[in-house]
């Protein structure tokens, strides 16, 4: 048993969680179509007129977010293999071959941060939570990720490899080409604390 919970963290500003609650589901949505609407409309789902940026694979997904002064600025989801599917799936178009089997892993996703929230720490803190939640709570091995080539930067900092010697344009992402990156969770988890807490933290700070 690890002797923090590290599905949580918090400093005076910032605090970083699981969505455990519908209100923190719904507030996440909110965030994500209302930066999806300038950046990524082709992410937003058209339900009855209403443009909504939740999808078939919320449900299924564990979402983790962070609040400033308790309004949302950031956001990720970790989504397992569902019904023989990843969310990328439909978008790769390879096979997705990983170093464990389907029910070891998850996709890491839905990546939003706030414009005037967006520094490399904040990306770090919160996947952090992600993997430590994960760790903590589910049986996953493994994670990978669907990025552009800026966020596959991020990830091969964290400790990620690509898993596939080279990147696709994808037509279902306005053309742009992306990488399927991936690393063991407890990895990735060991990297992120080591980085962030060797050294006096800094807002976003955190406390694990």
């Amino acid at each position: 048993m690890h002797q923090h919970d590290r599905s949580r963290s918090q400093s005076e500003e910032y605090v970083f969680s699981i969505a455990t609650t519908g209100d923190d589901r719904e507030d996440i949505y909110r965030f994500r179509r209302d930066n999806y609407a300038h950046s990524s409309a082709y992410l937003l789902t058209d339900r009855a007129g209403t443009l909504t940026a939740k999808d078939e694979f919320d449900d299924v997904s564990h979402l983790f977010l962070c609040r400033h002064r308790g309004i949302v600025v950031s956001t990720c989801r970790v989504t397992p293999c569902h019904l023989g599917q990843w969310e990328a799936s439909a978008e790769w178009p390879l096979p997705i071959a990983l170093p464990v089997a389907p029910d070891r892993a998850v996709q890491i996703g839905r990546v939003v941060v706030d414009r005037a929230h967006r520094t490399r720490r904040m990306h770090e803190h919160l996947f952090l939570v992600a993997c430590g939640w994960t760790l903590d709570h589910t049986t996953n091995q493994f994670y990978f990720a669907l990025s552009n080539h800026a966020h596959a930067r991020l990830y091969a900092m964290i400790g990620a490899k690509q898993l596939h010697p080279a990147g696709f344009t994808l037509p279902q992402r306005q053309g742009r080409r992306y990488f399927l990156l991936g690393s063991f969770i407890a990895d990735t988890h060991t990297i992120l604390g080591q980085r962030l807490f060797a050294q006096p933290p800094s807002a976003p700070s955190a406390k694990v």
